[in-house]
């Protein structure tokens, strides 16, 4: 449907009426509740707050009744307060009695008969004066004497005494403090000089020195002063609290409780029955936790709160309430407020809504004619009013520059349009097969070698389905693959990659291979895949080339070990017998030589032979290593005479070499080795340094202990050392650590360190070079098993 502009006038008109009813109403609502919500959220921390006052108040009123018991007994045991002296126990009572306006009186009551009574509550007493009741004790007797103090502890007055002479030790306060190790709560009485109800605390007094009891010490604390506080708590204009005891007897009220005097009445006694109401429904004399109700009583609704406060003589129910109309009655006043404001402002936007309508409906109707010749692509171009609402001019050039927009995007869609069909004309020229599908899906494209390869039209109508997928899934797949499977991989939307052939794809007796890579594309949640396939049968004929030359390579070394092996006794005896030879006729065993330079030419062959049987020897030792047919016979050997023994015969080569030999060796330390294998490696070691160690001038050789019963050998040299990167180099067969031509070309063909390493493996040990703290040198460490104890 297509609205006129008068038509969208109506429409806009009546949504925005719709809307501003909507809202004023739900406005309304929303105030309602929540103004109600708050009334009663006022209500009741109201009633919280005046719980918490009234249960500070007692604290504090309590407390502070304590911490003047418990001062007076401090000051005792220090011996600053003498309840001998009784006109410093009055002055002292007197000055704690004006500090402490929360308690009524305080006294001290002697175990024989003396009494010091101060009190603030007295029916012989004007206000300001202070109270003071004195019973001493002399030969004649016990007296008793009633006077008045002013604030200035001036005697103000004398006090008519025609009763008896008081003697508290016939009191129930003093009778529980003498049984009680601690500070004694009284339950409530009525007090013997004001006649008013409230409690004691009591405590017995010691002679700090021989421990005797003194007397009682007691402060009262009169309800008087706790209905005073209650009643000067502003809950509300109607608002009370109060506190009584678990039974329901009224400790404290805002009104003046009627009954016997001196009794404490019930709760429900009261002629203010609301109290009595709360105290009923919350049922706290027996929960015993905080409630809070709401309740009519007699056609007014009330909200009450009340807690119970545990001290040290029991609980007491602290409650307050008050009438709800107390906090909604000003609610009430608001939402009749918020209800005409909101109707004015809803009147007013709607004229306003009318108005601005009523301005900008020209230009609307100017825009809507633009936009049309957009669409019909006249190219048109829009007039511009100079005045008016900016909005308006602005809406009028984003249409021209949107028309401008559209053309320029259509131009940039054509050419990239045509730069994608340039990608898929280069992809479907590619030698390698691409194609993206969709699992049990639609085959969303192919390239013509991916389509010849997997046996599809490419029509774009195929599917990737489970025909094809199980056809891949009885191919291979390669070992970087997560899954043995395509349809595996596909399920956990992980990357596959397999090697397929024809006669699998096809079922034709074909020898071509092919590789295929599957990868979900990103979001994973897209469904959608690509893969890329390619002929790799050229590749996996030159992979089993080189397999096969790989392993004739490695048959041929095979065959040289065994040669060398086998050909250790026809490649030694003929050496032997020629330094044997040699060696008869260097000593002129039958007889002189005759010239004297065939001495020379015999120590050449002897010198030359011995080389060759070295390097011979290393050779045989190490083709028995690689084939596996180096043993050790291992016996109990001491590792000091084996390292002597494997030094002894290069201390010669040291020497020329100008090397300083020193050995730091244990007297005797037990090894299970073959010995004549140890001497070997360790003579290697030793060998090598007089060899190779240039600019070397000390060689030592050191034997320590090591964590885990084993033996720590260090060969170290000062000499050029090895660089670290050539250290796995050295101790590889035939591998020489020097490039200078002139030293490589030293006797040695490479063996020595990698004989001596294997020997050490073979005794279960590890031998490793390490380059000294200085930077100089090399040194190399041997770590061998020793034998168990005993």
């Amino acid at each position: 449907m297509r609205f006129t502009t008068v038509a969208l006038k109506h429409v806009i008109l009546a949504g925005v009426a719709f809307i501003e009813v909507v809202t004023a109403a739900a406005f309304l609502l929303a105030f309602h509740f929540y103004a109600t919500q708050s009334a009663e959220q006022h209500a009741r921390s109201s009633m919280h707050w005046a719980l918490t006052a009234v249960e500070q108040e007692l604290s504090l009123f309590l407390g502070k009744v304590e911490t003047v018991a418990d001062l007076t007994l401090g000051l005792s045991q220090s011996e600053i307060l003498d309840f001998a002296d009784s006109d410093r126990i009055e002055r002292y009572f007197f000055d704690a009695l004006l500090a402490s306006p929360r308690f009524t009186g305080i006294y001290f009551a002697g175990t024989d008969g003396s009494f010091v009574f101060v009190t603030r509550e007295a029916p012989q007493i004007a206000d300001g004066e202070v109270f003071i009741r004195r019973v001493s004790v002399e030969d004649a007797g016990r007296t008793q004497k009633l006077y008045a103090r002013g604030v200035d502890f001036r005697t103000k007055r004398s006090i008519p005494d025609d009763g008896p002479v008081f003697d508290g030790r016939t009191r129930p306060w003093y009778s529980a403090a003498m049984e009680h190790n601690r500070a004694h709560w009284s339950e409530p009485y009525v007090f013997y000089t004001s006649g008013q109800p409230g409690i004691t605390v009591s405590s017995r007094v010691h002679n700090p020195r021989t421990g005797e009891v003194l007397g009682v010490v007691g402060l009262d604390l009169s309800f008087q002063r706790l209905s005073q506080f209650v009643q000067g708590l502003e809950i509300s204009d109607n608002g009370k609290a109060f506190i009584a005891d678990r039974s329901g007897r009224l400790i404290a009220f805002p009104l003046e409780l009627s009954g016997e005097p001196g009794n404490l009445p019930a709760i429900s006694q009261m002629a203010d029955s609301v109290a009595a109401e709360a105290f009923r429904l919350a049922n706290i004399g027996e929960t015993g936790v905080e409630a809070a109700v709401t309740f009519d009583h007699n056609g007014t609704e009330y909200v009450a709160a009340l807690n119970v406060l545990s001290w040290e003589n029991g609980e007491w129910v602290v409650g307050a309430y008050a009438p709800t109309t107390d906090f909604l009655n000003w609610f009430g006043d608001v939402q009749v407020a918020t209800f005409w404001l909101t109707m004015i402002l809803m009147a007013a936007g709607m004229l306003g809504g009318l108005a601005l309508w009523r301005t900008v409906q020209t230009r609307l109707a100017r825009i809507q004619a633009g936009a049309e010749e957009m669409i019909r692509n006249t190219g048109q171009p829009f007039v511009y009013e100079p005045s008016g609402f900016l909005e308006l001019q602005t809406t009028e050039r984003a249409l021209t520059v949107m028309a401008d927009a559209v053309v320029e995007r259509e131009e940039a869609l054509q050419a990239l349009n045509e730069k994608l069909a340039e990608v898929m004309r280069a992809v479907d020229r590619m030698p390698i097969g691409i194609g993206v599908f969709t699992p049990d899906g639609p085959i969303r494209y192919v390239n013509a070698v991916a389509a010849a390869i997997l046996g599809l039209h490419g029509d774009g109508v195929e599917k990737f389905d489970a025909n094809l997928i199980g056809r891949l899934d009885g191919c291979a797949a390669a070992n970087g693959s997560t899954h043995a499977t395509l349809s595996a991989a596909l399920e956990n939307q992980t990357s596959w990659e397999g090697e397929l052939s024809a006669a699998t794809l096809h079922g034709r007796d074909e020898t071509t291979v092919y590789r295929m890579i599957a990868v979900p594309l990103p979001p994973k949640s897209s469904g959608k895949w690509v893969f890329a396939v390619e002929d790799v049968t050229v590749q996996k004929g030159m992979e089993r080339d080189l397999i096969s030359a790989l392993e004739t390579a490695t048959e041929a070394s095979q065959a040289k070990s065994m040669f060398l092996a086998n050909m250790s006794h026809e490649l030694r005896t003929p050496l032997n017998s020629v330094l044997g030879y040699g060696d008869m006729m260097r000593n002129e065993i039958f007889g002189p030589v005759g010239d004297p330079h065939y001495a020379e030419y015999i120590e050449n062959i002897l010198t030359s032979g011995h080389t060759l049987l070295d390097i011979l020897s290393n050779l045989l030792d190490l083709t028995a290593v690689e084939t596996g047919r180096m043993t050790l016979k291992a016996e109990r050997e001491d590792l000091t005479d084996i390292i002597g023994e494997a030094v002894r015969p290069h201390r010669a080569a040291c020497q020329s070499a100008g090397l300083a030999l020193a050995l730091d060796l244990p007297d005797a330390l037990p090894v299970e080795a073959d010995a004549t294998k140890l001497r070997q490696a360790i003579g290697n070691l030793v060998q090598n340094a007089a060899r190779y160690a240039h600019g070397a001038t000390r060689l030592s050789v050191s034997v320590t202990d090591a964590p885990g019963r084993r033996v720590r050998i260090v060969v170290e040299d000062d000499g050029i050392g090895i660089p670290p990167d050539r250290f796995e180099r050295v101790l590889q067969p035939f591998r020489r650590s020097v490039e200078n031509s002139h030293l490589a070309a030293s006797d040695g063909v490479g063996l020595g360190l990698p004989i001596a390493k294997a020997i050490v493996e073979l005794h279960g040990g590890t031998m490793t070079l390490e380059r000294p703290e200085d930077g100089k040198g090399l040194r190399i460490v041997l770590i061998l098993p020793i034998c168990a104890a005993g």
